[in-house]
């Protein structure tokens, strides 16, 4: 009797996600990139109000609350980097997507808050197309771009891989 008890309850509490009540609706996907391939997401969030009204966005200035008071590694963190560039000469560059995409993920490092990272070229005009964090990375060392942080954070979940797409 206990276990049918439960599992009336799970079936209960589950209920709220039912999909009985969905409603699509259009909204403007950007490209990004993630080791060399294409991914989609959406941009429904930012900390900062100029950003916001630019990308349409929600001006959400408590997303700042997310970043730590002191600077470093913060292995608890639940955001991660996103490299922007600054002049728009190509898509933003995520560390991390969810793989697979959708309920099955197994990268506990993905998370849609991204902490924007500011990518400037140093010679003002963009070089190769950088696709992979570990690009952005490898031409900061080379002193072909600048990277800072920004102090905003993004709500960007990444809706889809290659040819997968949400739902």
């Amino acid at each position: 009797m206990r276990a049918l008890l439960g599992v009336f309850f799970l079936a209960a509490l589950l209920s709220g996600c039912s999909r009985s009540h969905v409603t699509h609706m259009s909204l403007p996907v950007l490209p990004g990139w993630y080791n060399g391939e294409q991914v989609y997401y959406l941009t429904t969030d930012i900390s900062d109000a100029q950003m916001a009204t630019v990308m349409q966005a929600n001006y959400v200035p408590r997303l700042a609350n997310a970043l730590p008071d002191e600077p470093g590694p913060h292995p608890l963190a639940t955001y991660d980097r996103v490299y922007k560039f600054v002049d728009d000469s190509q898509a933003s560059v995520f560390p991390s997507i969810p793989l697979p995409l959708g309920g099955d993920n197994q990268d506990m490092a993905y998370s849609p808050l991204w902490h924007v990272y500011e990518v400037r070229w140093l010679s003002g005009t963009p070089g190769s197309p950088l696709r992979s964090a570990d690009a952005v990375l490898q031409a900061q060392e080379q002193g072909l771009v600048s990277v800072r942080a920004s102090g905003i954070i993004v709500n960007c979940p990444v809706v889809a891989v290659g040819e997968q797409r949400l739902q």
